[in-house]
């Protein structure tokens, strides 16, 4: 068989295929070209999910009447000159592929007019082939019609999905589009409809409200951080908004959405123990980037990009989430109001229970706590805190400053709203409601979100906290300053024990336990390796052991806390975890989280059990000890230690409030 050289037409189509998949990838191509053109205000209108109509209309720069044949012709661009430009792209759209791949499998009507061009331009499209142009009345900007999406290419038609996921597929990229650019006015109408509405003003978190919600908008942790190359601003969620899939997890790297495994890995990393195993945060982060260290050339969509070192950027991302997650009020909250929308209504002023520092040694019992004085001392950081740091992450806060009347500072300051459903209020993304400036003023939308500041710090007597006692032998109930928390006995003791453990772990304090009669391990070529790499680790954590030759290793001593842990099972799962991530380039936090995993399944086994009675004093001593530590809103393994209720909550589902 002879080779041919494929005609103009036929490389268009082809050329379509990378570029064009349906309706949303052409909205996408059409408005990053709008914001390239400096547009100031974006409107998205389509019909029957977008495969027989479609318009962008925005009041960018517009363009002269001499290059629109050239702008619909394949690698035509006015955004990049030579190969030297792809090092340090800042737009969203270089190829130059767009129009001329939309054009090759649809009808566009293109209406156009620059600032300074007294009448328009009409240019209309079919099948790749001008058909006419013509002057035409317009105002400055831009609009782009598309009709009969694969019009002649039915092999192509037939793989679109339905009418109404193909919209909603258009309605998340807009969303997307949005938020990367919250400077830029941006209006969604699908069959006549208005389905979003944002107004420009550069506020993320009044955008968040919008899409999102009252729920989503009240939970967030505000970020801000980074270095020479890289700069990291934006919003993450309290562990309370957590979803069961990753469709939440926003990041954009120079303004551009995109899916990086690198910047993923970190976020969850962070997260890790503070939401449960395969739930995941909502994130809305901003990467601005240097951009002579990536590159956005490796893929048609342009949906991933390489960085030039990943580890640094990776913890760099992790530093940042994990500190402000650190540095937040993290207790859950009992949900009261759960049909009500949102409304502006001041609430009493809540407070939560600070960390607890008594004026003398307090005794634990045995045998659940450990006997000895509870000391005053800096809070040891939690497993997501103190473990990174033996990583190189950032220090940790310094502990509350005690009073003369045993007074100790807030840990963060209090929650002013109340938690509503766990479940998404909408079906889909593509049906969301979105208020329009009729239905929420902007001074109505600014004092609902006032709601959600924190306020100032409040100090606390220990003498105030009062006990009210125990349910299900399990869960303990007490009462502070018009609130009541519930607090899981296993999840309190579990956190404690674990955070002794770190702390130990981190002062190298951890103690051995000989062995009577050495053991033999026999180890593979990569087991081996990895414990010869590492043998610093495995000595911190309280593991003694010799080689004995030909991969044989002799196991002399073990951690004195093993309990309720086979010890060369826990040593061998180490070994085993870390060999899976040797020859990738992680940062030393993301190869010791199988160590913090086992040492959070050991703390779990260790601690004291529900249905497992313990005295007042116990508890006492348990939650003086817990309320020190720096997060002690979660258990290791990502449940929450602690659910309050504020006495307005209680009285309002009595209906005393109403």
């Amino acid at each position: 068989m002879h080779i041919k050289l494929l005609d103009v037409e036929t490389i268009n189509k082809i050329a379509a295929g990378e570029v064009v998949e349906g309706p949303a990838s052409i909205v996408k191509e059409l408005v990053e070209n709008s914001i390239d053109a400096k547009s100031g205000m974006i409107t998205v209108e389509i019909k029957e999910g977008g495969t027989e109509f479609i318009r962008i209309t925005d009041n960018g720069c517009g363009i002269e009447r001499e290059d629109i044949e050239l702008a619909f012709t394949s690698h035509a661009t006015s955004k990049i000159e030579d190969v030297l430009d792809l090092f340090s792209i800042m737009s969203l759209g270089f190829r130059g592929e767009a129009l001329a791949s939309i054009a090759a499998v649809s009808r566009v009507e293109l209406i156009t007019k620059t600032a300074s061009g007294i009448v328009g331009t009409r240019a209309v499209y079919e099948g790749g082939r001008m058909i006419s142009i013509e002057d035409i009345g317009a105002p400055s900007g831009t609009t782009i019609i598309v009709r009969d999406l694969f019009f002649n290419t039915p092999a192509r038609r037939k793989f679109l999905k339905s009418k109404a996921s193909e919209g909603g597929k258009v309605g998340s990229i807009v969303e997307e589009l949005s938020f990367s650019h919250p400077e830029i006015a941006f209006r969604f109408i699908s069959d006549g409809q208005n389905k979003l509405t944002t107004y420009g003003n550069d506020n993320v978190r009044e955008n968040i409200y919008a899409v999102y919600g009252k729920e989503y908008a009240s939970n967030l942790i505000e970020v801000c951080g980074g270095n020479e190359y890289v700069k990291i601003s934006g919003f993450i969620g309290k562990p309370i908004i957590n979803r069961g899939s990753r469709a939440c997890m926003n990041y954009f790297v120079n303004h551009r959405y995109i899916k990086a495994e690198v910047i993923r890995t970190a976020i969850e990393a962070a997260y890790s123990g503070f939401v449960m195993q395969h739930r995941y945060p909502f994130t809305m982060l901003y990467l601005d980037v240097d951009p002579r260290i990536i590159d956005i050339n490796i893929h048609p969509r342009k949906m991933e990009l390489k960085f030039q070192t990943d580890i640094d950027v990776w913890q760099l991302i992790y530093d940042i989430c994990l500190q402000a997650l650190s540095n937040s009020n993290l207790i859950w909250r009992e949900n009261t109001s759960r049909d009500e929308k949102p409304k502006a209504v001041v609430e009493q002023k809540q407070v939560v229970p600070q960390p607890v520092v008594e004026s003398k040694p307090v005794v634990e019992s045995k045998p659940v706590i450990e006997s000895k004085p509870v000391v005053e001392s800096k809070p040891v950081a939690s497993i997501q805190t103190e473990v990174p740091k033996v990583f190189e992450a950032p220090e940790a806060p310094e502990a509350p400053v005690v009073h003369e009347a045993s007074y100790v500072q807030s840990l963060s300051a209090p929650l002013d709203v109340r938690i509503e459903s766990f479940e998404t209020k909408r079906s889909s993304q593509y049906t969301r409601y979105v208020a329009t400036k009729e239905d929420i003023s902007d001074d109505e939308i600014k004092e609902q979100l006032s709601l959600f500041e924190k306020k100032d710090k409040n100090e606390i007597n220990p003498d105030d906290i009062h006990i009210v006692g125990q349910v299900f032998k399990t869960y303990w109930i007490m009462e502070w300053n018009d609130n009541m928390y519930m607090i899981d006995q296993h999840a309190a003791h579990e956190k404690v024990y674990y955070e002794r453990f770190v702390k130990r772990f981190n002062d190298n304090e951890v103690y051995s336990q000989q062995l009577l009669i050495p053991l033999v391990l026999p180890l593979n070529i990569n087991q081996a390796n990895t414990l010869r790499e590492h043998m610093e680790l495995f000595t911190k954590l309280g593991f003694e052991f010799s080689e004995f030759g030909n991969n044989e290793f002799a196991l002399h001593g073990v951690p004195l806390e093993l309990c309720g842990v086979d010890e060369v099972e826990f040593f061998i799962e180490i070994i085993d975890k870390m060999t899976m991530y040797e020859g990738r380039n992680l940062s030393q936090a993301e190869i010791y989280k199988p160590v913090c995993e086992k040492i959070a399944t050991m703390a779990c086994k260790a601690a004291i059990k529900g249905n497992m009675a313990i005295t007042e004093d116990e508890f006492k001593a348990l939650i003086v000890e817990m309320f020190k530590l720096e997060n002690p809103y979660n258990c290791p393994h990502g449940r929450p230690t602690t659910i309050s209720m504020s006495k307005y909550e209680i009285e309002k589902k009595f209906k005393r409030i109403v």
